[in-house]
């Protein structure tokens, strides 16, 4: 609909005393718009102030008649109607109703602003220009704007589409939009309309106009894009049993879905005779007989949503294997070894009615274990580090020709008691020697490696285990970069680890002989100190003392490094029993008292022990003060302000007294603070907490 503004239609009129007198005489060119309604305006001033023209949108032509004050106020108002259709060669419907149009405008040294108001509500702002200095109009030729819309897109699509356009004046045409979709970009200097809709639904009344500044305007026809919901194919997967025994029940029921909600079909090719098929679900179940003994290959099962092409599941094959007389199984395996000092050992009975070969097999098979195949011997000899758990535990056999049977799901818990301290001299009854509780500690050397017999542990003792130092950020870079002895799995070790080979019935250094290499200086674990993490925990073998210090075991110092291989020695794992008031450690089996004694009674070291000695707790009388290495076994490093597991109820924040006395000074003995983890020694004299322990029935 291109506006061709002929002021000639309407006349000049007004009196001739007035022509002579208005100072505004001239042609002027507009537009006018708000958010549903873009148009363009030209009129007239005659010299008596008098005013005629048009105005055009995307609904409505109007002819224009007002007048110009003086002063420079403009009052211009139109009705729609045959005459104002005419003059711009447009055809509406015959019946325009009486809209009518105001504008009422300003006019400051040939630019022209104002506002607008239509009878049916619509108002808006409106700007224009002064053109022409005669009161006529200047040729102009209106633009035209054509083009086919694209109405129809799917979601994730791409639109774009831009009008063709034409101005015989080549003026610098200004495109505008009405209701454009809330996903769409609009180009107002080439009309370009573009997006990509993300979600389905309808956008109508989109109107695109075009006006030239000179009073031309111009629109195509009111348009809708309708966005439909792009179509997902759905999706199957499952995994096909592939061997059944005839006289057994085969189903499979692959799982489809499809993010439209669309309703599926399935459907099967090259299914077996003796299986039925579902097409509203997909199951695939029957029952062979012997008949039917064989394999069929090539089953396929597939889906549609009825909008896309099926998709299926890969090609599969079904065994059907002769029935026969299946072997039985038997036996109760042990459930539990001692690590170190037993060996464990399990045979099960296996027979089959058919005098089959059997052959065994096992799920679940501990890392220390072996299994024979032939027999379903399980057997094996854990050391320290393997002390766990391991659960599902399950020995099947077979007869080859489809038939099996196991035996039930079974754990098998390695116990582990602590490693002896060292300490063998005789000090006082009922010390650390005179219970001498523990496993020995046991080594065997070969070439720069030392062999913890008792935690399966490699030791690096070459000469950089003396001379090597790292600050704690890069000493596990060292030990993974570490190629000693064809080995190249070395970690830097835990502060259990570390601590396991301090010998405290040494001194100076606290350490087996077998260690070659070894620096009195500590040594860094991986421990991270949980009161205050810029310190890291090491273990000095000067005199065994595991700590750390402000000066010695900041992050950033330097200390020596002796890197390791092999299971990582873990924790323990405690259980409370209310009632006795006792704390059992099911690694270790040694149980703790955990009393209200435990976290508030105090004596001197020699006290200590015949406090524990004889102390009746939970019906037991057996109790005894606990070792070093059997203290740090209840140590959590952790955790900090109280470094102990939290099944233990009753703990003071400091020191708790050890039996083992200080081997360089008899007058001293080794204590635990439980608020970090620490252990020192001190005067046996001096007055620290307990906690005895016992060993678990």
């Amino acid at each position: 609909m291109a506006l061709v503004l002929v002021m000639g239609l309407y006349g000049c009129g007004g009196d001739s005393s007035k022509e002579t007198a208005n100072p505004y005489k001239g042609y002027y060119a507009g537009v006018y718009s708000n958010s549903s309604v873009s148009g363009a305006w030209s009129f007239t001033v005659n010299s008596g102030g008098n005013i005629t023209g048009i105005a055009e949108d995307n609904v409505y032509s109007y002819a224009l008649t007002g007048s110009a004050e003086p002063d420079g106020k403009v009052s211009v108002t139109g009705a729609a109607g045959e005459a104002a259709n005419a003059a711009v060669r447009r055809s509406f419907v015959s019946d325009l109703g009486d809209v009518v149009i105001s504008f009422d405008f300003e006019i400051d040294s040939g630019s022209i602003t104002g506002v607008w108001e239509r009878s049916d509500n619509q108002s808006g702002s409106s700007n224009g220009l002064k053109i022409g200095g005669e009161g006529t109009a200047p040729a102009n030729s209106a633009p035209q704007i054509s083009g086919t819309p694209m109405t129809g897109i799917t979601t994730g699509g791409s639109y774009f589409f831009v009008p063709n356009k034409f101005d015989a004046d080549n003026d610098t045409l200004i495109f505008n939009i009405l209701n454009k979709p809330d996903w769409a970009e609009f180009d107002d200097s080439t009309g370009a309309l573009s997006g990509t809709p993300e979600s389905a639904g309808i956008s109508s009344g989109i109107t695109i106009t075009v006006s030239d500044g000179n009073g031309g305007f111009d629109s195509l026809p009111p348009f809708s894009i309708t966005v439909e919901a792009a179509n997902t194919p759905p999706v199957i997967f499952g995994t096909p049993q592939t061997s059944i025994t005839a006289g057994s029940a085969y189903s499979f029921t692959p799982a489809a879905s499809d993010a439209d909600m669309d309703s599926l079909v399935f459907d099967i090719a090259g299914k077996p005779s003796w299986l039925d098929f579902s097409t509203a679900t997909g199951n695939l179940s029957g029952t062979p007989t012997n008949a039917d003994t064989g394999t069929t290959g090539s089953i396929v099962i597939s889906v549609t949503d009825g909008r896309s092409d099926p998709v299926s599941l890969a090609p599969f094959t079904v065994t059907v294997n002769f029935l026969n007389s299946p072997p039985s199984i038997s036996g109760t395996p042990s459930a539990s070894v001692s690590a170190v000092e037993a060996v464990y050992s399990f045979l099960p009975a296996a027979s089959d009615p058919d005098a089959h070969n059997l052959t065994f097999s096992i799920q679940n098979m501990p890392d220390w274990a072996s299994f024979s195949t032939t027999t379903g011997a399980l057997t094996g000899s854990p050391k320290k580090n393997d002390a766990g758990v391991y659960e599902g535990v399950v020995i099947s056999v077979s007869d080859g020709h489809g038939g099996t049977d196991s035996l039930d799901g079974f754990s098998i818990t390695v116990t582990a008691k602590v490693i002896k301290t060292g300490q063998t001299a005789d000090y006082v009854d009922y010390d650390d020697s005179y219970y001498s509780k523990g496993l020995e500690m046991g080594y065997s050397r070969t070439g720069n490696i030392v062999t913890d017999n008792i935690t399966g542990l490699m030791w690096q003792d070459d000469a950089e285990a003396v001379s090597i130092t790292e600050d704690w950020f890069t000493a596990p870079a060292y030990c993974e970069a570490l190629e000693l002895d064809n080995h190249t799995d070395w970690r830097l070790p835990n502060i259990l680890e570390l601590e396991s080979l301090v010998d405290f019935g040494r001194y100076s250094l606290a350490l087996n002989p077998v260690f070659q290499n070894a620096a009195s200086e500590p040594y860094w674990t991986t421990g991270d100190n949980a009161v205050e993490n810029s310190f890291g925990w090491s273990v000095r073998f000067q005199d065994g003392g595991s700590n750390y210090s402000v000066n010695a075991s900041d992050k950033s110092a330097l200390k020596n490094i002796r890197c390791v291989r092999g299971k990582e020695m873990g924790k323990g794992v405690f259980t409370r029993d209310a009632d006795n008031e006792t704390v059992t450690d099911s690694v270790t089996l040694l149980m703790w008292q955990d009393d209200a004694e435990a976290g508030s009674l105090t004596y001197g070291w020699s006290a200590a022990l015949i406090y524990c000695e004889a102390l009746e707790l939970g019906g037991y009388a057996d109790w005894r003060m606990p070792n070093i290495k059997e203290l740090k076994s209840i140590v959590d490093y952790e955790r900090g302000d109280q470094s102990i597991d939290p099944a233990f109820e009753h703990t003071a924040n400091t020191y708790y007294w050890s039996s083992t006395t200080f081997a360089l000074d008899s007058q001293g003995a080794w204590f635990i603070n439980f608020y970090d983890g620490n252990d020192r020694n001190y005067v046996k004299t001096h007055i620290y907490n307990i906690r005895c322990v016992r060993d678990a029935d």
